[in-house]
């Protein structure tokens, strides 16, 4: 597997050296909001979006989401889709590859 997620695996041996020779680097403070975020006396902050009650609700026409390869084979993975349409019950969803817009869309769960 790989990804910016995964760490490769090494030997025990190697892992011990590495922590004797590495230092951790302190986590720097996060950056001041701007000011029309924080909000003034003249000027209220930016409301932030209710998060949905249902995340299933927040996905719409064009939300890309994260669908798994129906074919089989050795490229099954998981993979970014746009999603073209959504039923109804809101139960289904009509996505396209976000990488491959040429190929058909398709329908998931």
């Amino acid at each position: 597997m790989t990804g910016k997620g995964l760490v490769p695996l090494v030997k025990k041996e190697l892992y011990d050296r590495l922590t004797k020779v590495l230092v951790p680097v302190a986590a720097s403070p996060p950056a001041p909001l701007p000011d029309a975020a924080k909000g003034t006396a003249s000027q209220p902050a930016i409301p932030k979006a209710p998060a949905p009650t249902n995340p299933w609700e927040a996905i719409k026409v064009g939300t890309i989401v994260l669908c798994y390869d129906p074919e089989p084979g050795p490229e099954r993975s998981w993979w970014e889709c746009i999603v073209q349409s959504v039923t109804p019950d809101g139960r289904h969803l009509k996505v396209r590859w976000k990488n491959y817009p040429d190929q058909r869309a398709f329908t998931v769960r």
